[in-house]
């Protein structure tokens, strides 16, 4: 694989992570991973800063039940949190920042599924984060 993070897909980059951390003496990797424990550390304390610094709409811990569609692609997952604006789904699927997304949400409260656009603004080993492309009012009540 070439050294290229532009040009290399997430599945060769992680492949090529595993090859180098097997051939490392154990004492070698366990150097490695108090330095990314500390590094992710740090990394989640700016990254929540800067994901409340950007949220326009308040949002509200509730699992919403989702069916998801992007790219010929469907999934089925929950929310972690929503808002006016937008979304966390926590999945497992192999998306990408910047892909559009069509969503229905559906809720015990609510009399009918909410069906919403969206696009991926942030991605993380626990899901993505949806930015809506219309607010949708109310959605912070459930």
């Amino acid at each position: 694989m070439e050294n290229n993070n532009n040009t290399s897909s997430i599945a060769e980059v992680q492949t090529r992570i595993f090859q180098i951390i097997s051939t490392m003496p154990e004492a070698h990797k366990r150097k490695l991973l108090t330095a990314l424990e500390k590094w992710q550390s740090k990394f989640d304390d700016k990254q929540e800063s800067r994901l409340n610094d950007k949220r326009e709409h308040t949002r509200k811990p509730i699992s919403l039940y989702a069916i998801c569609e992007t790219n010929g692609c469907y999934f089925r997952d929950f929310t972690k949190d929503v808002s006016a604006g937008g979304a966390f789904i926590e999945t497992k699927t192999n998306l990408s920042l910047d892909e559009g997304l069509f969503m229905t949400l559906f809720h015990k409260s609510l009399e009918t599924p909410v069906r919403a656009t969206g696009k991926i603004v942030r991605v993380d080993p626990m899901g993505v984060g949806i930015k809506f492309i219309k607010t949708i009012p109310g959605m912070y009540l459930l």
